[in-house]
């Protein structure tokens, strides 16, 4: 679909949005963020990496409201900014050609296209951030800017690429954490526990909030860029340093606020759980208890839980939640690239929902795939699958009313461990002739009671095949579709001894809320369940939705 024809399509999405939807939108607290990294607009990736303009820019953001969000982030960085800095350098700068690749001119042109552009929109009088902002604001969202609290995408020395590295953590290793066990590149993050490197922070949120205050509504920290701030096990020695730290940016912002004659909202990405937070440092009950926060959001760092527990963190913090929760989706599926595909995106909204997040913030939600290839959508193999993100799906996620009836896949992470967050998943399952059976629950957020779907498909995959005897909620399974794997895309990702089923569920055996599916071997052997997802079709994709 063109964009001239998803504008005109838009309208008659928002009038679903704000028509059917309306009682939703309008709950106390509702929204749906939008976090735009910086760098992926930087790059100019939504437009094939040519020059970046503030057309573009403009289309950039035109596409966002295109899917509803109520609220547009654009990230200012972490060591290395999207902005002209007193304190760090821009991303890409390569400082007069000193800084360089050796002979590795694909890693350094990649880099330098950020500054590239960078120079291209100064050229035409324009700040990414500010004018992103300033557009956003056109298009009726609330506006803030997003600051990385430890992002280690640069953060290696071994890649001997000088203008990947941010010159304040350059200069001072002995404010490393100098700990590998914690995940990608954690050995390399500054350890907060040295005054030095909070006071470093404090000056570029300060410079942040005083330069964009007329044009943003608030101002976000966000922790889960990346999830590492002191040694292993030492963080939850150091919450009061870091609480300290949060206390001083609310003053700020409010501060800055004053002088703008409005109030800056102040919010935080964190950890899923109490417990993870405060082994990282971070005490989210303190921090509301305060009230330094006026939303909070629950996230992982890149592969997303398709069921994390939103509701478990709310009951957590109980009568100290008094401001709205938000749940993140994140663009990383089973394996890094596997992108969740429509269904598996409509399935996790769905589930946020039930489990009574305030709303969704979307991290990565990026068109470039779909803009590039002129607004068209790819089918996987068997026409019943995308994965290639598009405005309308993510509008389509904006509230339960707009996902209702429409085809959706609820799933369980294959246990993913990302700088010690650990997935809500029971995956994977070992069977062994010991151990021959093992359950996992599964939570399927539609009322399946009443909206009765035309087909409920259950896949699971397996590490080798096996004969295995399956129910669900002790109904027995037994009508197998041996072509609904390749039919639905499920062979994605698929290694040489592992194996793929579908089964068609009994639609009285499934029900809405958690959904026990059993698995018992009937012969002696070792073999893991790895993966289960339970399909719901309401009609064909033409009309219902892609899975």
């Amino acid at each position: 679909m063109k964009f001239s024809s998803l504008l005109a399509k838009t309208s008659c999405a928002l009038a679903l949005f704000f028509g059917c939807s309306a009682a939703w939108a309008q709950q106390p607290g509702y929204r749906m963020v939008y976090n735009n990294d910086g760098t992926d607009m930087l790059g100019n990736y939504w437009f094939n990496n040519r020059p970046l303009t503030v057309a573009d820019l403009d289309s950039c953001v035109s596409l966002v409201a295109a899917t509803g969000a109520t609220t547009y982030q654009m990230c200012s960085g972490s060591d290395l900014m999207t902005y002209e800095s007193s304190f760090a350098r821009f991303i890409g700068d390569d400082v007069n050609g000193t800084l360089r690749c050796g002979d590795n001119t694909a890693a350094f042109n990649a880099n330098n296209l950020f500054y590239r552009n960078y120079v291209h929109l100064k050229k035409e009088g324009a700040d990414m951030i500010r004018h992103s902002l300033q557009k956003a604001k056109e298009k009726g969202m609330e506006t803030m800017v997003t600051y990385r609290m430890n992002d280690l995408h640069f953060a290696d020395t071994t890649s001997r690429c000088p203008i990947h590295y941010p010159e304040f953590w350059l200069q001072h290793p002995q404010y490393w954490v100098g700990d590998t066990l914690q995940g990608y590149h954690s050995f390399y993050a500054l350890d907060f526990s040295h005054p030095e490197v909070r006071q470093h922070r404090m000056n570029l949120i300060k410079e942040q909030l005083l330069k964009y205050a007329d044009v943003m509504d608030g101002y976000e920290l966000d922790f889960m860029r990346f999830f590492v701030y002191f040694p292993t096990y030492k963080g939850q020695y150091h919450c009061e340093e870091m609480t300290e730290l949060v206390r001083q940016v609310r003053h700020l912002a409010d501060s800055v606020g004053a002088l703008h004659h409005k109030r800056l909202l102040l919010s935080a990405r964190v950890g899923p759980t109490l417990y993870i937070n405060r082994q990282k440092g971070l005490d989210i009950r303190k921090w509301l208890q305060e009230g330094l926060l006026d939303f909070i959001s629950i996230g992982t760092h890149w592969r997303g839980d398709p069921q994390m527990a939103a509701s478990s963190m709310r009951d957590s913090l109980s009568a100290d939640l008094r401001i709205p929760l938000y749940a993140s989706i994140d663009d990383g599926g089973y394996k890094p690239r596997e992108f969740w595909s429509h269904g598996q995106l409509r399935g996790m909204a769905a589930y946020l929902y039930y489990q009574k997040a305030d709303g969704l913030y979307l991290f990565n939600a990026y068109f470039g795939d779909w803009n590039n290839a002129g607004q068209q959508l790819k089918l996987a193999a068997g026409g019943q699958v995308c994965r290639i993100r598009t405005p309308e799906v993510y509008h389509e996620m904006a509230s339960p009313e707009s996902l209702r009836k429409r085809n959706k896949v609820f799933c369980l992470s294959d246990s993913v461990n990302q700088y010690e967050v650990r997935h809500n998943t029971p995956l994977p399952l070992h069977l062994t002739g010991t151990r021959p059976e093992q359950s996992a629950s599964i939570c399927i957020a539609d009322p399946v009671e009443k909206d009765k779907p035309q087909e409920i498909i259950l896949f699971f995959r397996t590490s080798k095949a096996a004969d295995l005897k399956v129910q669900v909620n002790g109904k027995d399974v037994v009508c197998r579709k041996p072509d609904y794997p390749a039919l639905y895309d499920r062979l994605i990702g698929l290694s040489p001894q592992q194996y793929e089923y579908a089964f068609v569920l009994p639609a009285k055996a499934v029900r809405q809320g958690d959904n026990v599916i059993s698995f018992r071997t009937a012969e002696p052997c070792d073999v893991d369940v790895i993966r289960l997802e339970v399909a719901l079709k309401y009609g064909p994709v033409s009309r219902n939705g892609y899975f």
